[in-house]
């Protein structure tokens, strides 16, 4: 574990140039937003290279304990990617359970993902072929990058 909040639950960093989140509340607020976006915020800064020669930092959310969140969340998450540089993201996946609310606003971050960075996010159900196929790897104990 790289970090945890017991309002959000856990993110973590590792190769190649990947951030991953664990939610494990079932309502997303604008303290779940915060941790992720802030914790972005500091792979981009403290690890700059790594991330430049990967082409951009893979992002992997496991959400799939989202029922529901808040409107500032989504306020939050989206601005904080509108405010990044276009080459901070090489590709993004949000697995989460099928629920049609959930899945009509994680198609709309993806869409700002696709005109922010270029790069097209996804969505699926089961984070372990999506670990599989970009070959991410298990991090080691330690804690998150500058914390």
């Amino acid at each position: 574990m790289q970090a945890y909040d017991p309002s959000f639950g856990f993110a973590w960093y590792t190769q190649p140039a990947t951030f991953v989140t664990q939610l494990t509340v079932e309502h997303g607020t604008l303290a779940c937003a915060r941790f992720i976006q802030d914790h972005i915020d500091l792979v981009l800064e403290q690890r700059s290279e790594d991330v430049a020669s990967a082409g951009g930092l893979l992002i992997l959310h496991d959400w799939r304990a989202a029922a529901s969140y808040d409107l500032e969340a989504r306020r939050e998450f989206i601005e904080r990617m509108r405010a990044r540089p276009r080459s901070y993201s090489r590709h993004a996946v949000t697995c989460m359970a099928f629920s049609p609310m959930l899945r009509m606003v994680v198609e709309a971050g993806n869409l700002v993902l696709t005109l922010v960075t270029g790069t097209k996010g996804e969505i699926a159900s089961d984070p372990a072929p999506v670990i599989a196929k970009h070959r991410i790897e298990v991090p080691r104990a330690a804690r998150f990058p500058g914390r």
